[in-house]
């Protein structure tokens, strides 16, 4: 994603927002430069987060760190949704107020002028308020809104855009909620007891709307919703399914505003159906007669995969465990998590769960990757010892 996404830079493939931004961020860093000589700029960082972390820590170092942090981070909202996320990036940056920013060098402000000068459609803010408007009409003082997003930042944005909305800053009260073990940006984040007050006061009335990540489809106990918004296209039918059950009342709303063109809304609720024909016609007898060729077919997989078994080494650990889950079709569920009381420890376990075995394969070390190697090797040889005995 960051190779690719540069490489059209470089190429002069990228859209002209993007281009504009990475232009903006160039003069910024040439003028911090100037004056701060061991200054490096953190876009050669392939991890997009640590952009806007690197300027917040030196934010007092020079005064255009701190702008810069923001445009990094419009920069990473771009990057991650392959450049379709304009709008939700220059939304972002008038939220931090960077539009109003100015600065003693000339060429900076005329820089930061330019760019906000660009023309940016906000369609699907256009929609979302629109869609708002009239589900408060609808369930007047009733209204309990869940809108989804995919990214932590998104929440924040929304939560802004809509409570300074002239109309409907007025009958919305928002809240954001998202996993917290890490936060949205290096200046944005919910702690755990905000997050818990998001639901109390959902619960209550208090708040009306949730703006949430997938966190919220994935079995966090939030009360009824009479209104599902989907801000950002869906992947796939679970979370098509998921949000549809969040609407749990009889005269619910669920909205999508936006959609893949190669998973439209129709085909997530052919794809549902289907799944609700495969439940209704489920047969026991059946069942017991194609798990035993379902279990056939997967110790022929694993066996196809064999090699990636053999010798395994710490530096190759985590490619070969890749290609072996690859080709015997298994999704590995991982848990990574900080050892209590340490400050530097982390615990991995990887767990590989097929028709014909569930291994686990665990590791310590120092740091997160370290441990995961770890438990790769581990879970290698692991899946090898029980192959060996099937």
């Amino acid at each position: 994603m960051h190779k690719m996404f540069f490489d059209r830079i470089k190429k002069g493939g990228a859209t002209s927002f993007s281009a504009n931004l990475v232009k903006t961020i160039h003069v910024l860093e040439k003028s911090v430069k100037l004056e701060m000589h061991d200054f490096k700029s953190p876009l050669l960082n392939v991890s997009l987060k640590s952009w806007g972390e690197y300027a917040h820590k030196q934010s007092r170092r020079h005064a255009l760190l701190p702008m810069l942090e923001h445009f990094y981070e419009a920069l990473r909202l771009l990057v991650v949704s392959w450049e379709e996320n304009e709008d939700v990036a220059m939304s972002y940056l008038h939220m931090m107020q960077i539009h109003k920013s100015s600065h003693r060098l000339l060429h900076v402000t005329i820089a930061i002028k330019t760019f906000f000068d660009l023309t940016v459609l906000l369609g699907r803010f256009d929609n979302l308020y629109k869609v708002l408007g009239e589900k408060i009409q609808d369930y007047g003082r009733g209204f309990r809104c869940i809108l989804f997003v995919k990214q932590r930042v998104t929440t924040h944005i929304l939560k802004h855009a809509i409570e300074n909305h002239n109309e409907l800053g007025r009958y919305i009260k928002a809240q954001c909620i998202y996993a917290t073990n890490s936060p949205a940006t290096a200046s944005l984040s919910v702690s755990k007891q905000e997050s818990q007050n998001a639901l109390k006061s959902f619960g209550t009335g208090s708040a009306n709307m949730l703006i949430a990540t997938n966190v919220a489809e994935e079995g966090l106990d939030i009360p009824e919703a009479n209104c599902v918004i989907y801000f950002d296209p869906m992947d796939h039918a679970v979370s098509y399914v998921q949000g549809r059950g969040r609407a749990r009342h009889a005269e619910s709303s669920f909205v999508m505003l936006d959609e893949r063109a190669d998973r439209p809304a129709s085909l997530l609720a052919k794809q549902e159906a289907e799944q609700h024909n495969v439940a209704s016609s489920f047969v026991p007898e059946n069942f017991t007669s194609n798990q035993k060729a379902n279990e056939e077919s997967q110790k022929s997989r694993e066996r196809s995969g064999a090699s990636y078994l053999l010798n395994p080494s710490e530096d190759k650990s985590i490619g070969n465990l890749n290609v072996y889950c690859k080709k015997t079709k298994v999704v590995l569920e991982e848990n990574a998590k900080k050892i209590k009381g340490s400050t530097n420890s982390w615990s991995c376990s990887l767990v590989y769960q097929s028709a014909t075995r569930t291994v686990t394969g665990t590791g310590v070390a120092a740091s997160k990757k370290r441990a995961k190697r770890d438990a790769a090797v581990d879970l290698l040889k692991a899946i090898k010892i029980s192959t060996n005995n099937s």
